[in-house]
């Protein structure tokens, strides 16, 4: 009987120990409680998705930084630009009007059409690129046999030759007035542009307003030879020397000019809209976070307090087996 009792006694103590053991197993640490049995699941799955937020959220925050830089760089180039395009562009919508938002295009019925799109290279900006491919997509599709397409930036690429790969006649990317890029070069891209056959062309371009609103331009430019043979149009100017040279070479050095002008409106406002993208997005993701938290705290106070009832009613269960 004696040696019975001791054994008991012996297993009763070594039950209470491992109770002790398994209480202390219980502990915190910056991601939540140690041995928890009923909840690991779901508290690794909440951490995974706090640390993923918190990452997230590092990221839009540093691109909102690096977008604000940008963009008052991008406006001292903007404001230095305009001044010469707006004088140049009155001029040729003195005599060759470009339809308002809102309005038909009347040169998208007549003859060949090559409409030149600007957009950006890089996404994560709203809807600054959506908005040219869809007005690019809608007249491509109400205009398709007589319309070419001429893309400048990767997004326009990537989004419109899906459907309308045939009608691309040329792509460049990596082009913009911010970017160190000099007037020359664009004027290159713009002679490319000059060489394609055409009766009219588009140019398709955001036209930065705000930090938070910018404008879907058109701008409207007949074809080389056409701008030319109106020479009866200029009558009240006087040239030095010979009509057609002087109009010619006018005609392309106003495209390149509304070309540059294009890239440097569209990329402000593609820094702009980022930055208030990106601002959105730190917002979202801290308040997507502080839900989490509590969400997570509750996850784990109420596994702590599961572990705790069990210890408590497996000490009271050995207790009343060992009296």
């Amino acid at each position: 009987m004696r040696r019975v009792a001791s054994a008991g006694i012996r297993n009763t103590c070594e039950l209470r120990t491992s109770v002790v053991q398994t209480a202390r197993t219980v502990e915190w640490n910056e991601l939540g409680p140690m041995g928890v049995r009923h909840y690991p699941g779901n508290l690794k799955e909440l951490r995974l998705r706090l640390v993923a937020i918190k990452n997230i959220k590092k990221i839009t925050s540093t691109m909102k930084m690096i977008a604000a830089a940008k963009l008052n760089k991008a406006q001292n180039v903007l404001f230095k630009t305009r001044p010469y395009s707006e004088s140049s562009q009155r001029f040729m919508e003195e005599f060759f009007p470009s339809p308002q938002e809102g309005e038909p295009n009347p040169v998208e019925e007549t003859g060949k059409h090559l409409i030149v799109a600007v957009t950006s290279d890089r996404g994560l900006c709203g809807g600054v690129n959506s908005s040219i491919i869809k007005a690019s997509a809608l007249v491509m599709r109400n205009h398709h046999e007589n319309t070419q397409l001429f893309l400048v930036g990767e997004k326009s690429k990537a989004a419109l030759q899906r459907e309308y790969a045939g009608a691309i006649v040329y792509a460049v990317s990596e082009v913009g007035a911010n970017k160190k890029t000099s007037f020359t070069e664009v004027s290159q891209v713009a002679e490319i542009m000059a060489r394609q056959p055409f009766d009219n062309l588009t140019l398709l371009y955001n036209r930065f307003e705000s930090v938070m609103a910018f404008t879907t331009m058109r701008k409207v430019f007949p074809a080389p030879k056409t701008f030319v043979e109106a020479e009866r149009k200029f009558s009240a100017y006087e040239f030095e020397g010979s009509h057609e040279e002087i109009l010619a070479d006018y005609w392309q050095f106003n495209l390149a000019s509304a070309l540059y002008t294009a890239l440097a409106e569209s990329q402000t406002a593609e820094v702009a809209t980022r930055m208030t993208s990106m601002d959105n997005a730190t917002k979202n993701a801290s308040e997507v976070l502080s839900k989490l938290t509590i969400k997570y705290n509750r996850t784990r106070q109420a596994a702590i307090t599961t572990e705790l009832t069990e210890i408590v009613s497996g000490a009271a269960a050995i207790e009343e087996a060992s009296a």
